[in-house]
């Protein structure tokens, strides 16, 4: 992914899941200083745990951020993404 094609606004969703998954403490500074905390978890209560490596990041989001992430199986987050993208980034949009 090229991060200079990335919006910081239209690309709130990826931008979060990659900087939670492979980023460091001045991509975490980044984020908490360009989008509100309200943004953040808006954004982030809609993605499930299985968008997220490591078991560190989940229980970070959870714990310190106080979200409640929903989990859902391979097979389901397959068939979730086919029907999302039928529909268009529309659905996340709410």
């Amino acid at each position: 992914m090229n991060l200079n094609s990335l919006h910081p606004k239209k690309d709130i969703r990826k931008i979060l899941i990659r900087t939670f998954n492979y980023g460091d403490i001045e991509h975490l500074k980044w984020i908490f200083s360009n989008y509100s905390l309200r943004e953040i978890k808006k954004v982030l209560s809609k993605i499930l745990k299985s968008e997220f490596v490591s078991p560190k990041t989940i229980k970070f989001l959870e714990e310190i951020l106080n979200l409640n992430l929903e989990y859902a199986s391979r097979q389901d987050y397959i068939r979730e993404q086919k029907v999302l993208q039928k529909l268009g980034e529309k659905a996340y949009k709410k």
